[in-house]
């Protein structure tokens, strides 16, 4: 169900994956931050109002999607992730493998719209969710998670324009902290929204909205953290995805943080490199 003049990007928005074909992306990723947001939408300084630090995580990630049958897309995805906190006072630097992702999605109207449905289910890799350090970076939440999506696209060929966007539910289970406590992790909804233009059949020029709206009540949050139990966000950023051969393509994606509540104020800057067949 490939739409004609729609590039194959990750996650391909609405559009399903043609029969067995598949879409790979391998990206690096740098995500960078000197502030974070607090329960009322201010921001703080990292790591504290009396510490002054800053947030850099470099990561690698996979992504894959495969068409099952015409209609059905199988999806997947992992990363590599080494982030770091430092400041005057303190330097400290987790890596290693972070939440496995799979999923599936079906295309189920074609015209005059294009609609999906995808379900997603997260799981952790073995990795510390409480850091024996204090203010350590975490590499997710350590918890079991899953999420139901509706996606909608609109190719608008033979014009070089096309919109696509998502809204969803995610379910995030609960863990036993170090201390012997039960962290239950509320739900929330993710969204995304991309508008591309393409002056030439070799390149795509998109504009990115994405984030998440946290559906608990936000902590008091005073010092640095990136597992708060509520936390929402935007995100806003261009994109360009130029292809450099058949079946080849580089994106390079830019995103900063707009607004949030409980989250970093972070740039975040990927470049990708994709094959399909």
């Amino acid at each position: 169900m490939a739409c004609i003049g729609l590039p194959q990007i990750a996650s391909a928005g609405a559009w399903a994956q043609e029969d067995k074909s598949t879409y790979v992306k391998l990206s690096v990723a740098r995500s960078l931050a000197t502030q974070q947001y607090k329960e009322d939408g201010d921001t703080f300084q990292l790591l504290s109002e009396d510490e002054k630090g800053r947030y850099d995580s470099w990561g690698t990630f996979l992504y894959a999607e495969f068409g099952l049958l015409p209609r059905l897309t199988a999806m997947a995805s992992t990363q590599f992730m080494a982030s770091t906190i430092e400041s005057d006072l303190v330097r400290i630097r987790t890596t290693g493998i972070g939440d496995f992702r799979f999923g599936l999605k079906y295309q189920f109207l074609d015209d005059p719209i294009v609609m999906s449905a995808s379900g997603w289910l997260t799981a952790p890799t073995g990795y510390t969710p409480d850091p024996p350090q204090i203010k350590a970076p975490t590499l997710g939440l350590g918890v079991f998670a899953g999420s139901a999506n509706l996606l909608i696209g609109k190719s608008f060929y033979p014009a070089p324009f096309y919109v696509s966007g998502s809204v969803g539910f995610r379910y995030r289970g609960q863990r036993t902290s170090r201390g012997g406590d039960t962290v239950d992790y509320p739900p929330e909804v993710p969204y995304r929204l991309e508008a591309a233009w393409g002056p030439a059949d070799w390149v795509w020029v998109r504009a990115l909205l994405n984030g998440v709206w946290g559906l608990g009540d936000p902590q008091e949050l005073n010092t640095f953290s990136l597992t708060s139990l509520t936390q929402s966000y935007t995100k806003v950023g261009p994109s360009v995805i130029f292809t450099i051969a058949d079946h080849y393509q580089i994106n390079l994606d830019y995103l900063y943080t707009v607004a949030g509540i409980n989250s970093v104020q972070s740039h975040d800057i990927s470049l990708g490199f994709a094959l399909d067949f």
